[in-house]
């Protein structure tokens, strides 16, 4: 059995309400819920007497709190985060949102690599000068039609 520690901290009742929301409207939010408890706990562990006291830099402290290496892990907390303060403010729970830290770049996405003419004209002819291998996706039979 799975049991959740209670959240406690001066938002704990507002996280509730927040997940409740969300679930009502069909989402499941099982990672968002973690990332809002790891949030929860590190406001009841710091002494946060009242909402004036969620800071960009109590925010910016947090998200420093938790060693996130790659930035889709970062900007997925951030993320969290950004959308529960949006809703808070809509929900006329809070004036604004403490958060203001950007996402952090993601480079990890592999960039296409564009060929010249040359270069492409250039590996058809080597590609001509390969053995025929019948298991191979595309024969070069093929490609010899397709370069001649």
């Amino acid at each position: 059995m799975n049991t959740k520690t209670p959240l406690r901290s001066l938002v704990a009742e507002d996280i509730r309400s927040y997940l409740d929301f969300k679930r009502a409207i069909g989402r499941q939010f099982d990672t968002e819920e973690s990332a809002l408890r790891l949030f929860d706990r590190f406001l009841s562990d710091y002494p946060v007497a009242d909402r004036a006291n969620l800071t960009p830099s109590l925010i910016e402290e947090f998200l420093a709190s938790r060693s996130r290496t790659r930035p889709r892990s970062f900007n997925h907390l951030l993320g969290v985060l950004r959308c529960f303060f949006v809703w808070l403010v809509s929900q006329g729970r809070s004036t604004h949102s403490p958060v203001r830290t950007r996402p952090r770049p993601t480079s990890s996405r592999l960039l296409p690599y564009l060929f010249e003419p040359e270069q492409v004209q250039r590996i058809l002819e080597l590609a001509t000068q390969l053995p025929d291998n019948s298991r191979a996706f595309i024969g070069t039979r093929c490609i010899r039609s397709s370069s001649g």
